[in-house]
């Protein structure tokens, strides 16, 4: 939890302390990057990994996605490929960035 200042300079861009925010937000990003570098995901388990952290059932994913429910399966199993449009979707729909999907 950000102590109130803190709070204060990330809510209003004009804040006096808004650019030391941005720049430690920054540097601890870059070191956080070089020294624990992201792992290399597969699609499926990105996919099974943010179906787990909202706990969606593969047909409450279809349902709320407009996705079939057997596709959504092959997509976890491996047996199908992620298309361009069925990467928008599940980006669009978990606000993530599109490459987690590629």
């Amino acid at each position: 939890m950000l102590a109130p200042v803190w709070e204060a300079a990330s809510e209003d861009p004009a804040h006096p302390l808004g650019s030391l925010l941005t720049l430690m937000v920054e540097r601890i990003q870059a070191y956080e990057d070089r020294v624990y570098p992201p792992a290399e995901v597969s699609p499926a388990r990105m996919l099974a990994y943010l179906m787990a952290l909202r706990g969606l059932s593969q047909n409450a994913l279809a349902s709320a996605t407009g996705l079939d429910q057997g596709n959504v399966s092959k997509l976890l199993s491996g047996k199908r490929e992620f298309n361009l449009k069925t990467v928008g979707t599940l980006s669009a729909y978990f606000k993530v960035d599109p490459g987690l999907f590629i």
